[in-house]
């Protein structure tokens, strides 16, 4: 059974990197008026670990935007957008990318254990 969730997490998770992946670089080629938009698509594919991702990006960006960092913003500010925007482009595209294919691989296996736990019993012999 082992080998079965872990095939069919294997397969989520190569078609979550796939469709994200494709996603990106189609912002990337030719970003439209709505590009921050982007990121509802792996929202709603990676519920809930979303709401996860969501925290954890603003996390991080409240502590890169405390620490001096005057290169990197003017760098960023060179770019053309999407990638000029790290808290709506880099960011989320990071963490969408690791964090959500990593979510698809292991839930089959998480959902295969819980069901082993809460399973019928066998009654002990008496």
């Amino acid at each position: 059974m082992r080998w079965r969730t872990s095939k069919v997490g294997s397969v989520l998770a190569g078609l979550h990197l796939l469709v994200v992946s494709l996603l990106v670089l189609l912002i990337s080629v030719n970003p439209g008026h709505d590009w921050p938009w982007w990121g509802a698509v792996p929202f709603v594919l990676d519920l809930p670990l979303s709401f996860l991702v969501d925290r954890l990006s603003d996390g991080i960006v409240n502590a890169v935007m405390a620490l001096p960092h005057g290169a990197f913003e003017s760098w960023l500010l060179t770019l053309r957008e999407p990638f000029s925007s790290f808290a709506l482009f880099w960011l989320p595209a990071i963490l969408y990318l690791s964090l959500g294919t990593l979510w698809h691989y292991y839930w089959p296996q998480a959902l295969s254990f819980v069901f082993r736990k809460l399973g019928p019993r066998s009654p002990a012999p008496s």
